[in-house]
């Protein structure tokens, strides 16, 4: 039986659209895409996912959740279900066992949110005593994130342009959003998180236009990023009167015309020069997030021509 969704990032009602789409192009190659990577997460096992060294190990154990997650919905691979229920308590009963994958506040935050996000989605794979588990995890990993940010430099207050430092905040912002109707100073979390979140969008994002570099590591930002202003919008959490995401609209879809500009051979992004990136796909992913909020339509156009 599912349980009910916090955050509602996808409905049932939008996962059987996609499951009665899946036979039509472009959905066909990505569903088979997804399905080829849950056979390769199979063979390699969870040990050996998990116990990837820092620098290889950044966005795998979220990626691998996701992915699994969505072979559990979408082909209904119990199997996927399970090996990702299996990696998750792994790392929730034994976190200090896994150093590698809290390295920094980057892959803390990135595994706080995933396994977070997989609870959300797929709350039925677990137990009660499972899911409580879980919530301890989140509370103890965001206390530490929380702790973390007052004696390390990605904490301070500074103009900070296109930089990734902002990940930390933005995974103690969507679990301090899981855990305050539970936890009291989760909501002092999500308040500092959300400002300090709002000075990305004033500093990051310059009116003077980014470097294609800068606008690689906004990407990078948007995964996370993203996904947060899903929540706030779908939770209806605002700041003052405004949704986070509209009192910087016109920011946010200037960074896509920007990203899409660059994105194209038109462009320069793929000239292999300064620098510049030559592969304009890496970023795609946060920005189809970003851009799925602010122009779907839009999004579903670059996905063709850059994916499709």
């Amino acid at each position: 039986m599912t349980k009910a969704s916090d955050f509602l990032l996808i409905s049932d009602l939008e996962i059987l659209d996609i499951k009665n789409r899946l036979h039509i192009y472009p959905l066909n190659q990505i569903f088979a895409q997804l399905q080829l990577n849950c056979r390769t997460i199979k063979e390699l096992g969870v040990e050996n996912i998990i116990l990837k060294p820092p620098s290889n190990s950044l966005f795998v154990i979220y990626n691998v959740i996701q992915e699994l997650g969505l072979a559990y919905k979408l082909a209904e691979d119990i199997e996927a279900g399970n090996l990702a229920k299996n990696l998750i308590n792994k790392v929730v009963l034994n976190p200090l066992q896994y150093p590698n994958i809290f390295a920094e506040e980057i892959h803390t935050a990135l595994i706080l949110i995933g396994i977070i996000i997989f609870k959300d989605m797929y709350g039925e794979l677990f137990t009660t005593e499972e899911e409580a588990k879980i919530i301890n995890f989140a509370e103890v990993t965001a206390r530490k994130l929380w702790d973390r940010s007052f004696k390390e430099a990605w904490g301070r207050r500074k103009d900070n342009r296109w930089n990734h430092t902002i990940i930390g905040f933005c995974g103690l912002a969507i679990a301090a959003t899981n855990l305050r109707n539970s936890l009291p100073e989760a909501q002092q979390w999500l308040e500092t998180a959300t400002q300090r979140i709002e000075g990305f969008f004033v500093e990051g994002i310059t009116d003077n236009g980014l470097t294609r570099e800068g606008l690689w590591y906004c990407s990078f930002v948007f995964k996370i990023l993203g996904l947060f202003l899903r929540i706030c919008r779908r939770q209806n959490l605002k700041l003052g009167p405004y949704f986070l995401e509209d009192k910087y609209g016109y920011k946010l879809d200037r960074l896509i015309e920007w990203y899409l500009y660059e994105a194209f051979p038109q462009g320069k992004y793929l000239n292999n020069l300064n620098d510049s990136y030559w592969d304009p796909h890496p970023p795609l992913w946060g920005y189809l997030i970003l851009g799925s909020l602010r122009n779907p339509n839009l999004v579903a156009h670059v996905w063709e021509i850059l994916v499709g």
